[in-house]
Formats: structure tokens, C-alpha cells, sequence
């Protein structure tokens, strides 16, 4: 009876998993996609764009602000409970088809030496050790913590939503001394001014020679 709740648990949050999954992932491609067609030109002030749509024979107008409103509407929708929501299926997933089956999933047939408790004990400590050493990486070699805005295209809003980011976790001495990179594929010229007067270190870079796709320009070397 018992193999059999396991069973059918399992299989209620793997479903679970998958779609919490698509629709994190889903939520990611619509709002980067949004980002990459804003229209940019001849906005008002604190407007970073805006976007007409239509879906479902429903029209749709958007607007980003390069900052945010003066006032927060008191229905405020936060696309963060698809991401957090396949985290925690992901864990229970990970506890009930592995950890409580250690013997089957976790040890070599014929025996290993080791105990299902040894074997769940290393998983456990392998997370534990994998968010130290990612901790570890969001440091410099000088010892400070680093926030990094990542953009295709560098505008003065992504400094901005950077600048938030920093004030934010400024509050939290735990992560002082705290300063930030802006990195794009391309920085607009007024973005880098703005960076670099709230002290924001602004980095371009290739992101098909990151990704290893070759160049069809001509090159010595």
C-alpha cells in the first residue's frame, strides 16, 4: 500500500513539476520577447516603452516604466510564483522519488559499502556545498559581492533596474561591500554616462563568440 501512495505521489508531482516548468519558462520567452519589441521612440517621461498587442481578438497596451510609478496599484500581478512554484515541486520530486528510495535509485545493485542514509547524506551536502560555492562566485577577487544586469541591448533602463537592485540589497550588510556590472552586447552612449555616474562598471560583450558561433567577418586571426 505504502509503494503504491509513493507511487501515485511521485507521478501527481512530476506532472506538478511540468507544468510549473512550462509555465516559468513560458512566462521568461513572453517577457523577453516583450523587452526585445518595445517600441522605444518618442516616449513620455519615466516611460521606457510601450507595446500594442492583440490575442485571442482582444487588443492590449502595454507600458514598462524606466523606473517604476510613484504608486504601486493595489492589484499588483508578480510573475515569481511559476518560478518559486517549480522549485518546491523540483525538491519534493527530488525527496520522494530519490531520497525515500535510496536504495533503489541512489546505491549500485550488489551493494556499495555505503548506506541509504550515507547516500542521501552526500546528496543533501553536494546542494548545500554547490550554494557556497555559487555564493563564492558572486564575489570578486577583492572579496565584494557583484551584481551583474544582463541585456541584449544595453538602454537606460536596464541601469536603472539595475540601480534598484542595488539599493535593495544594499540593505543587507551580510553582502557589503556591494557594486555592479552592466553588461550588454551593445550600451547605448547615455547609458554608459548614467552608469558610470552611480558608479556601475558597464561591460559589452560578443555573445555569439560566447556561445561559439562562428564570425562571417573576415579576420587575420
Amino acid at each position: 500500500m505504502e509503494a503504491h501512495l509513493t507511487m501515485w505521489l511521485g507521478l501527481l508531482i512530476r506532472w506538478a513539476h511540468f507544468i510549473f516548468g512550462i509555465a516559468w519558462i513560458g512566462a521568461s520567452f513572453y517577457f523577453n520577447w516583450l523587452e526585445n519589441h518595445l517600441q522605444r521612440q518618442q516616449r513620455p517621461d519615466g516611460i521606457a516603452g510601450d507595446l500594442w498587442a492583440m490575442h485571442g481578438g482582444g487588443f492590449y497596451y502595454l507600458k514598462k516604466y524606466a523606473v517604476a510609478p510613484k504608486q504601486l496599484p493595489p492589484a499588483l500581478h508578480w510573475f515569481k510564483w511559476e518560478a518559486y512554484w517549480t522549485w518546491l515541486s523540483g525538491m519534493a520530486l527530488l525527496i520522494i522519488v530519490f531520497y525515500l528510495n535510496a536504495q533503489t535509485y541512489m546505491l549500485k545493485p550488489g551493494g556499495t559499502g555505503i548506506t541509504p542514509v550515507i547516500a542521501v547524506s552526500i546528496g543533501v551536502g553536494s546542494l548545500l556545498a554547490s550554494w557556497v560555492f555559487y555564493d563564492l562566485l558572486c564575489r570578486s577577487a577583492e572579496g565584494d559581492h557583484v551584481a551583474v544586469e544582463i541585456k541584449r541591448r544595453g538602454e537606460m533602463d536596464g541601469v536603472e533596474q539595475l540601480t534598484r537592485y542595488l539599493d535593495r540589497m544594499s540593505n543587507d550588510s551580510r553582502l557589503h561591500p556591494l557594486r555592479g556590472i552592466f553588461a550588454a552586447q551593445l550600451i547605448a552612449p547615455q547609458a554608459k554616462v548614467l552608469a558610470e555616474a552611480r558608479g556601475i562598471k558597464c561591460v559589452e560583450v560578443d555573445y555569439d563568440d560566447l556561445r561559439g558561433t562562428p564570425s562571417n567577418e573576415l579576420r587575420l586571426f
